[in-house]
């Protein structure tokens, strides 16, 4: 999902300090996305941003990475904030986008039909398909064999193509919006001429 993923599971080696960085990194990352997915669709309902969001988009990252390094160096309990930041951020970005994305979507005229429903069905099974991911681990070490065949790879799979789905959705919305301002410039010229 990030270039810190690589490296922290592919390249260096587990608990070595380059690990532990990227490991941080990773996981900041990781969290900071989801919780800009939450900003953004608070933004989206408003239809305006929060005064401070400029502010908490350039510290959070900053802090869920300190706070992650500060665990590791200071109080040796494992991995916990780091994973509660990166599981549990995402849990509440996945709820949240569903409630202001996915069921807007669909209550909407034509909703179901429409190309943001296609969109965020591609979301939908990217995130079933993480979901299934921990059910198919003991399968996949069995026929790929350990590293390649764990369930990183199809959670890792299904994020990709949830944040595809997420992407083309938020084009539509974007082209969509740039069609209603150039719709209302025109109406504007015309009632002036």
């Amino acid at each position: 999902m990030n270039a810190s993923a690589f490296l922290t599971h592919c390249f260096f080696p587990t608990q070595s300090q380059l690990w532990q960085v990227t490991y941080a990194v990773d996981m900041a990352a990781t969290s900071t996305s989801s919780f800009f997915l939450i900003l953004a669709v608070r933004d989206e309902s408003q239809n305006k941003p929060l005064p401070i969001t400029p502010l908490i988009s350039n510290y959070y990252f900053l802090l869920a990475f300190s706070l992650q390094i500060f665990e590791v160096k200071e109080l040796s309990t494992g991995y916990w904030i780091a994973e509660g930041l990166y599981i549990a951020v995402t849990a509440v970005a996945a709820a949240v986008a569903f409630c202001g994305l996915v069921i807007p979507t669909v209550l909407s005229p034509g909703g179901l039909l429409s190309y943001k429903a296609c969109c965020l069905s591609i979301v939908l099974l990217g995130a079933g398909l993480f979901g299934i991911s921990p059910v198919s681990d003991v399968l996949l070490c069995e026929v790929l064999g350990n590293p390649w065949g764990n369930l990183l790879s199809p959670a890792f799979l299904g994020c990709d193509i949830a944040f595809l789905g997420l992407l083309m959705f938020v084009k539509a919305e974007i082209g969509e919006e740039a069609r209603a301002t150039k719709m209302k410039k025109k109406t504007a010229l015309d009632k002036n001429d």
